[in-house]
């Protein structure tokens, strides 16, 4: 995974962390949703005068083109538009995966997994 790091950026541990979401009623988009894959790996930047820690979000995929341009501007994170079939829950599975054109690019499927309660006051 260090070639996907910019220079001067180290991964701090061999972890690759995978996450879905659901972003349903967003006012930014008129009460619209839609749907977030990302994968990111643990980062240590060390400069002359200060070091940071954190994770580095290697690629982003969303279904909705106005967060793509938005984040991708703004922040400069690798947004890419994938069809990305809604996280769904079947008994103790969460599931969901992303594709364009038919090709899955990502595809996740997590056993015996618990909700995470949703914070307050972001959408």
């Amino acid at each position: 995974m260090q070639q996907h790091v910019p220079k001067g950026f180290e991964i701090t541990e061999p972890l690759v962390q995978i996450f879905a979401t659901k972003n349903n009623g967003c006012s930014w988009l008129a009460g619209r949703r839609y749907n977030v894959i990302g994968v990111t790996v643990p980062i240590i930047f060390k400069g002359k005068i200060d070091k940071v820690e954190g994770s580095y979000m290697v690629v982003l995929w969303e279904d909705v083109c106005e967060a793509i341009i938005g984040g991708r501007e703004q922040t400069g994170i690798p947004e890419v538009y994938a069809d990305i079939e809604e996280v769904r829950l079947h008994q103790i599975k969460w599931h969901a995966s992303a594709s364009s054109h038919g090709n899955k690019s990502i595809e996740i499927t997590l056993n015996n997994a618990e909700e995470v309660p949703r914070s307050g006051g972001h959408e």
